[in-house]
């Protein structure tokens, strides 16, 4: 089976869960279920196996594919990030893209690249043939040390991220089977609630669309990871 790479972008907040460990699983809303190609009326139904949409007279079964990933596949994690480099090492147009090649070619240049959540700054550096570059952090990186501004997590390229995850399983729910046990493996301070996980769920989803109505809860994903490795070989 073909395993495939993702970048997903993940709330700030969960950023130190997941270098801890506490965060290993993702709820994300299923945005499938707004799909209706036929422009006919809708209505989708969780009958506990797949999802079941009715078209006018007409019913459909079918199971979204998860844009997560499946289990084997990789999630590498995007966040806000900046990058600097000594003045041996001139960033080009694109240099984001290519950073990686154009490094390995320049003998003695170095790269920092910084992360917001944690106030952290790590530098490339290349292994003895030069052929794989790693991220090496630096653990006396201070408050001044971070640059004046930040490049979104959306734009992070592959080769600045430090978090990547392995998928381990991946369901699909409705946030009313939420269990209490459940909020502390998404990441969630304690004392955590239903309460407090509903105000985490609003702020990152109820202005997209998906808010958690009491009545009407919405279907998620549900994706259950494990650390692959942090800041290892880009």
């Amino acid at each position: 089976m073909t395993t495939k790479r993702r970048g997903v972008v993940f709330a700030e907040s969960m950023i130190p869960a997941l270098l801890s460990g506490r965060k290993i699983v993702a709820r994300r809303p299923v945005t499938d279920m707004q799909n209706n190609p036929s422009n006919e009326p809708e209505k989708w139904e969780w009958n506990g196996l797949s999802f079941v949409r009715h078209y006018g007279q007409r019913l459909g079964y079918m199971t979204p594919p998860c844009p997560y990933g499946d289990e084997g596949d990789t999630i590498w994690v995007k966040e806000k990030w900046q990058a600097s480099a000594d003045a041996t090492f001139e960033f080009g147009d694109g240099w984001y893209k290519d950073v990686p090649n154009c490094f390995r070619e320049t003998p003695d240049a170095f790269l920092h690249v910084y992360y917001r959540a944690d106030k952290s700054r790590y530098t490339i550096i290349k292994s003895e043939s030069g052929a794989v570059l790693y991220l090496d952090k630096h653990p006396e990186a201070t408050e001044d040390d971070m640059p004046p501004r930040w490049c979104s997590a959306d734009s992070m390229p592959y080769w600045a991220h430090r978090i990547r995850l392995v998928i381990v399983s991946v369901d699909l729910q409705s946030l009313s089977d939420l269990k209490l046990g459940d909020i502390g493996n998404e990441g969630i301070s304690e004392p955590y609630s239903f309460s407090t996980y509903r105000e985490f769920w609003d702020k990152q989803y109820g202005r997209r669309g998906y808010p958690w109505f009491i009545d009407e809860p919405p279907y998620v994903w549900v994706i259950r990871f494990r650390m692959m490795t942090c800041f290892g070989g880009i």
